[in-house]
């Protein structure tokens, strides 16, 4: 039955026969070096057949029924129940019957085969006791009426004489690999429980028979049963024969039999004891291999039917061990105390973990101990996460699994051994104390501030599961000396704070300190210490200068003299405040209306643009960090707050901006004054961003101050002019050793410089405008913008004004840059259009000059403000460009593309080229036409028209001035286009003429891979410039797909082109193993082959002249490509280097006379089926073969499979096995490479 059921330990050994061979074979070992094609892995199937024999080498035998399941997608995806149509040869007898789906959609079909030569007997079990569906067909191989018990079975006649032992049976649907299976026994294996095969007196011992000839149902699980137990099984700790005996399947179809009863009642075989004296010994079980199992009925259990015809040994060791502890690991509190004991005796059954009650002995203390896992024969603590817990918190509890320690003691542990009676293994730990550190997360701090401290000390972490916390706390009435913490008595560690090397005497209230693991099994413990709670808690008045000393002191380890100690300081005091501004040097506060109304043409008044310079407050960024004023370390706080204005009328002289004009300013001033350091009065500023903490705990303020600009501020004032910024210490006073570096800002008036890239100014071409102007550069954190005029002339004669917008290039640069786009940028709603030979002006309005001492600024309409740039427009020459550029095919189209923005006179027009474009070939003046290019759109400055060509040897041209000619030419021919530009660069007629080769090539075709698999998707790419037609489309190819399989194959494939005017062309071909609208049938080991008609190939002319017409000139081209992988012969199978097992399985030195095998394992690296024939070869130390064995099988592609043969050493000395792997021994072909090991037999 499929998948009901996994096959326990079985080797794939197992399901091959196994023939010993004397038989020279050096007349056979001849190694081919053919290549052949083999067939590639198949992709997953439409159909499927699997049987319950697929995981037993596709064998069964006797009265053995098989599943058959086959599995149709087709019928799956349909909702009607389906019919399929099922041949089964069977010894040579073939017969199509019509099997029903088990439902409307399952696409499952179910049959059921069986073989009976003589079907008037019925062989039991008579039907399948738990059939896959109910709807299936039962289908009895045989000859005669079938009898009543099998309740009327399909038939399959066979005569009698023709059902022999190895016949095969095949099974055959449309659309799915044949799948044969085979009619013959399988020797049978042994197997037990353990690995190495040892075990203590009293063990269960787990014997497994493994033999396909007992699965007679492979749905349900089976019985072998005998009344001697010696006809299974004789030796070592088998049944006594006369007893009953019965074996169970491991599930249905395993094929697997363990013993589950002896005499009648539920039992396994039990590893008998040791004579006294005697610790080891080795025992050895038969068990004899019978090919037929029978049934008495349908429901009775299996039975042998004829005499065994081989046996199987197994040998295992009985052995009695002393346990043993082993060594521990560096241990911890975090670590707890992971025992581990291994006692083979004491594993007493594989199916089970044993538990050892009170075996574990600490400080005269019993814990209990369990199997770490099944048939381990390891032994752990029976606690939580198989550890006893080590706890400096708890007394010893061995119910729980607690065992209270401290570091410095040696703790013993034993192991009370219950098969010895006594003590077999002893180990001795200790717990090393690890000194502890302590830190503070600040050095130097104010007298309210929160400290932080932590203590990194694993000894702490006394429970890996939990946050632990500890607390020590100063009562009111004691000084602030060490104070301990204790859990049950027990000292852990214990604190000191000191303040400037003293201990505080007494205070007023209790004082705590808690350190709380950082997290679940961490070695840091986190305290926080408020200052402020602290000295009101001891009375104290902490000033600066102060020193506070915290230190830890570890009292765990109690045989310490000297206890380990840690520390951590922190005094009272703030370094001195830093203060920063974002900028030295700041353009002068201006008015920022003064430069809005402008008319851009010469500056006047009135007009309507506005910001052109930018003008504004002087903006300063400012920046504090004062770790006084981070009073809250839970808060962001405020130094500054937003202020509105502030002016300085408060102060005598009125330069001074501070406190007493605004309480807001608190500890901040500013001081004005002239470049000739007199007092500029009457200054005001405004916060215009609150100076404010930048995030919690930062002791960091940052804000924006603005300089603001008033009425009657002249040059002379602001020019050259400074403010002086003071920040006052924690002291609150100016001029003390406690303040801020003071930092001043000048104010500066620069003239600007306007500059471009380029001085050609022309419809088509670009130019970039820049201005350089520090101060436009209001913000230092913003992308700002200025103002130029442009002034041209356009196409009308019409003089234009209009503004043009420049962008700050990045912050803080003062650089304001744009490109113009001539021809093509709006601006001010209106296109920057030019006409040639006229002038072109930019101008930029400075309104800050550089005037000191000026008395007033000077307007936009003032010379001293403007700053131009005049150039003298040009026309630029056009250009010509050819798609195809260089070769084209002889039926191609070529498009002719001008650029030139000079003729592009009308941007509300599409426009056109006519009487300018001359197309000619070499032929002479019949092959001559003049070509009128179209724009291609309204103000592209872009026109285009195309040539076809035409392969004809008569020279001739036609379309004589419209935006298509034709062209007569063949390969050899060379094509001219000349273009006619009445007003080039420098004003004066130009031409400019390029010309293509017409060409015509081979076609070159290509495919993605070296080969395919049935139901690969193939992808063709073909190389063929002369079939790029049309260079404005994607041009298509129509090629044929053929296969040796389907040699009609698909006449009408698209090749499309990949790309306009690529001339590479794909097509993607699906391929089907049948019939599929769209694709190409194929097998494995076909050929497909492409081809492609190439109308112009590279001898058309030739041709053309020879045939005369283009038909007879043209050529088939053809490539193939092969379906399956090519492999070398040896590559077939894939075979590792062979190693010595003994009849279990396991790995063993060879012994003279003990039996060993030799195995390996196998891999069927094609994807069809191969019989194949495993070699193996021994060879004494002077190279005589001593031995040779083989294994045939039959394994399914891409299939691995255990693969073993005996080999019974006679003599003692070094060996050299050789193993391979061919297709059969009477006509050899290797299909693998030799594989060799030199052994040693004692």
């Amino acid at each position: 039955m499929l998948d009901r059921g996994v096959r326990a330990g079985m080797s794939d050994a197992s399901n091959v026969s196994k023939r010993m061979l004397s038989i020279g074979l050096a007349a056979i070992m001849v190694l081919s070096s053919i290549v052949v094609v083999l067939p590639v892995q198949a992709q997953q199937q439409q159909v499927t057949i699997r049987t319950s024999a697929d995981d037993h080498g596709n064998r069964f035998f006797g009265p053995a029924w098989v599943e058959v399941v086959i599995d149709s997608a087709q019928h799956r995806n349909d909702s009607g129940t389906g019919t399929l149509q099922v041949n089964i040869t069977a010894f040579g007898v073939s017969q199509t019957f019509p099997i029903t789906e088990t439902s409307n959609t399952s696409g499952l079909f179910v049959i059921y085969l069986k073989v009976d030569s003589d079907r008037t007997n019925v062989d039991e079990p008579a039907t399948p006791a738990n059939p896959f569906s109910n709807t299936n067909t039962r289908i009895l191989i045989g000859n005669g009426n079938p009898h009543a018990n099998y309740n009327n079975p399909a038939t399959l006649d066979v005569t009698p004489q023709n059902i022999v032992n190895g016949g095969s049976i095949t099974i055959s649907v449309t659309g799915a690999p044949t799948k044969t299976l085979t009619y013959g026994d399988t020797d049978a294996a042994v197997q037990l429980d353990r690995t190495p095969a040892e075990y203590g007196p009293g063990s269960d011992l787990l014997l497994r028979i493994i033999d396909q000839d007992a699965n007679l149902d492979p749905t349900a699980s089976e019985f072998i049963q005998v009344t001697d137990a010696s006809v299974i099984m004789s030796g070592g700790d088998a049944p006594a024969a006369g007893q009953q005996l019965r074996l169970r399947e491991t599930g249905p179809n395993t094929a697997t039999f363990e013993v589950d009863q002896i005499n009648n009642a539920a039992a396994v075989l039990t590893v008998g004891t040791l004579p006294a004296g005697v610790t080891s010994t080795s025992r050895a079980i038969t068990v004899n291999d019978f090919d037929l199992y029978s049934r008495a009925n349908n429901t009775a259990p299996n039975a042998p039917s004829n005499p065994a015809t081989g046996s199987r040994s197994v040998s295992y060791t009985v052995k009695v061990t002393r346990g043993e502890i082993q060594p521990f690991p560096t241990l911890s509190y975090a670590s707890e105390l992971p025992v581990r004991v291994i006692d083979l005796d004491q594993n007493t059954s594989s199916r089970s973990q044993q538990t050892i009650s009170n075996a574990l002995i600490i400080d005269g203390n019993n814990f209990n101990l369990r199997e770490e896992s099944l048939n381990s024969s390891t032994f752990v603590p029976a606690y939580s996460n198989n550890v006893i817990r080590l706890t400096f918190k708890e007394n010893t509890d061995p119910a729980r699994g607690i065992l209270e320690v401290t570091p410095g003691n040696d703790i013993t542990v034993q192991y009370d051994d219950p098969q010895e009676g006594t003590v077999t293994s002893e180990r001795t730990f200790r717990l090393t104390n690890t000194p502890p550190t302590l830190t503070v997360d600040k050095s130097t701090v104010a007298r309210s501030a929160i400290l932080t401290l932590t203590l990194d000390d694993p000894d702490l972490n006394d429970d890996a599961t939990i946050r632990e916390s500890y607390t020590i706390t100063f009562l009111a009435a004691q000084d602030t000396d060490f104070k301990e913490f204790k859990i049950s008595g027990n000292p852990v560690f214990a604190l000191r704070i000191r303040i400037n090397g003293q201990t505080d005497a007494a205070g007023a209230s209790n004082f705590s300190v808690t350190f709380t693991e950082e997290n679940e099994n961490s070695s840091k413990f986190i305290a926080t210490v408020d200052l402020q709670q602290f000295a009101t808690a001891r009375v104290l008045n902490l000033t600066d200068g102060d020193s506070i000393d915290f230190t830890i002191q570890d009292r765990l380890d109690q045989t310490l003299s000297v206890r380990p100690e840690a520390s951590a300081t922190v005094t009272i005091g703030l370094p001195r405040p830093i203060l920063t501004v974002d900028r030295t040097t700041v353009g002068v506060p201006r008015n920022s209306v003064a430069d809005d109304g402008i008319n851009i043409a010469d500056g006047s008044s009135g007009g309507t643009t506005n910001n052109i310079s930018n003008l504004g407050n002087a903006i300063l960024y400012i920046r504090i960090e004062d770790s006084a004023l981070n009073e809250d370390p839970r808060s962001q706080e405020t130094l500054v707050p937003q202020i509105t204005v502030s002016a300085g009328t408060q102060n005598n002289p009125d330069n001074v901006i501070d406190s007493s004009d605004n309480a807001g300013m608190g500890r901040l001033k500013l001081t004005f004054t002239k470049s000739d350091n007199s007092d500029l009065d009457n200054t005001q500023i405004r916060v215009s961003t609150a100076i404010r903490e930048t995030g919690v705990d930062t002791g960091i303020f940052e804000g924006i101050i603005e300089v603001m600009f008033n009425p009657g501020d002249t040059p002379a004032n602001w020019i050259g002019s400074r403010v002086k910024i003071e920040y006052a210490g924690p002291d609150g006073t100016f001029g003390t050793r406690d303040d801020a570096d003071a930092v001043s800002v000048t104010f500066t008036a620069r003239n600007a410089i306007l500059q471009t890239d380029s001085t050609i100014i022309a419809n088509g071409q670009s130019v970039t405008i820049t201005v350089i102007d520090d101060d436009a550069n209001r913000d230092s954190d913003a992308v700002e913008q200025v103002v130029v005029g442009l002034r041209w002339v356009n196409e009308n004669g019409t003089t234009v004004d209009a503004p043009f917008t420049l962008d700050e290039t990045g912050k803080n640069t003062g650089v304001f840059s744009k490109k113009l786009d001539v021809g093509k940028t709006v601006t001010g709603g209106q296109t920057v259009r030019v006409k040639a030979d006229t002038d072109f002006r930019i101008r930029y309005y400075d309104l800050t000059p550089n005037l000191p001492g000026a008395n007033n600024w000077p307007a936009a309409s003032s010379s001293q403000t403007q700053f131009e740039l005049t150039f003298r427009t040009t026309a630029i020459t056009g250009s010509l460009v050819l798609d195809p550029a260089e070769k084209v095919g002889p039926a191609s189209r070529v498009k002719v593309t001008i650029l030139d923005s000079d003729m592009n006179t009308n941007p509300a027009q599409t426009q056109s080229i006519q009487g300018r474009v001359t197309v000619s070939s070499d032929r002479g003046a019949a092959s001559r036409a003049t070509l009128t290019v179209n724009e291609t759109g309204p103000d592209t400055g872009i026109f285009e028209g195309k040539i076809k060509l035409n392969p004809d040897r008569v020279a001739d041209a036609s379309g004589d001035n419209t935006s298509e000619v034709t062209i007569n030419v063949l390969p050899g021919d060379v094509l001219a286009v000349r273009y006619e530009d009445e007003s080039g660069a420098d004003g004066r007629r130009t031409f400019i003429t390029k010309t293509l080769q017409v060409t015509s090539w081979d076609p070159e075709i290509k495919f993605d891979k070296d080969a395919y698999k049935p139901g690969d998707s193939i992808r063709v790419t073909i190389i063929d410039p002369d079939a790029n037609r049309d260079p404005d489309g994607n041009d298509i190819l129509t090629i044929k797909a053929i296969s040796t399989t389907d040699p009609v194959g698909l006449t009408n494939v698209q090749a499309i082109e990949t790309e306009r005017s690529s001339g590479i062309f794909q097509a993607t071909i699906p391929t089907s193993t049948g019939v599929a609208t769209g694709a190409l049938m194929v097998r494995e080991g076909d050929e497909v082959t492409i081809e492609v008609r190439d109308d112009f190939p590279s001898d058309f002319r030739q041709r053309f002249d020879a045939f005369g017409t283009l038909d007879a000139a043209a050529r088939r081209f053809q490539a193939t490509v092969p379906i399956g992988v090519i492999l070398a012969p040896t590559e077939r199978f894939a075979v590792q280097q062979p190693r010595t097992v003994d009849q279990a399985g396991n790995p063993t030195t060879p012994s003279v006379n003990v039996l060993v095998s030799i195995a390996t394992q196998i891999k069927n690296n094609t994807n069809k089926a191969m019989d194949y024939v495993y070699i193996v070869q021994v060879k004494d130390a002077n190279g005589i073969v001593v031995s040779i064995s083989t294994v045939s099988s039959t394994l399914d592609g891409g299939k691995t499979a255990n693969v073993s043969a005996s080999w019974l050493p006679t003599a003692p000395g070094t060996y050299t096995i050789e193993t391979f792997v061919w297709s059969e021994l009477g006509k050899p072909s290797p299909l693998s490479p030799l594989q060799k090991i030199t052994v040693t037999v004692t």
